[in-house]
């Protein structure tokens, strides 16, 4: 579940700087440090969801990670919002004090991450995926342009009856709209 949830975070993290909303709003170098961390949290998730099923740490590490990923997902779509809601150009006393808010608010989601992503060099997760899973996600990638028709037993008499009523209402629509 963090690791879906965390998927979604770093997306409207990208998001949010693709809309230039973190450098209008200053918080850009937060955000910066934001995706560093997310993306270092990321790559152990796997191994620290089997872990958290016997540790009661691991399982406590993941709740603040998801409870910090809600909080910042929270930030983004104030953000998000106040930016459709108002003009970004203009100097009016409520944006600069929504401006204020969220630098504070950045800087201190992105302690919290700074802090989640220490306490997880504790654990000895280990990163990303397993040879075996690696070896697995290839095969499944795996494209190609042959198309391969299924094949049906036993309905080829039911095939043949259903082709030819759909080529007959096909010619009969035809010839009802031709002009005579």
């Amino acid at each position: 579940m963090a690791e879906a949830l965390l998927g979604i975070v770093i997306e409207n993290l990208g998001s949010f700087v693709h809309d230039e909303l973190a450098t209008f709003l200053g918080v850009d170098q937060q955000i910066q440090k934001l995706s560093s961390y997310l993306t270092a949290i990321r790559a152990v998730l796997e191994d620290a969801e089997k872990k958290q099923i016997t540790s009661n740490a691991v399982k406590d590490w993941l709740q603040k990670l998801t409870d910090a990923a809600y909080v910042l997902d929270d930030i983004l779509d104030e953000c998000s919002i106040h930016s459709k809601s108002s003009c970004l150009s203009r100097v009016h006393p409520k944006d600069i004090l929504f401006r204020r808010d969220v630098g504070k608010r950045m800087k201190d989601i992105t302690q919290r991450f700074h802090d989640i992503h220490e306490e997880r060099s504790m654990f000895q997760f280990s990163t990303g995926v397993t040879d075996k899973q690696a070896e697995d996600d290839d095969e499944w990638r795996q494209t190609s342009s042959v198309i391969t028709e299924p094949i049906i037993y036993g309905r080829d008499q039911d095939r043949e009856q259903i082709v030819e009523s759909l080529l007959r209402h096909a010619s009969n629509s035809q010839n009802s709209k031709r002009p005579i």
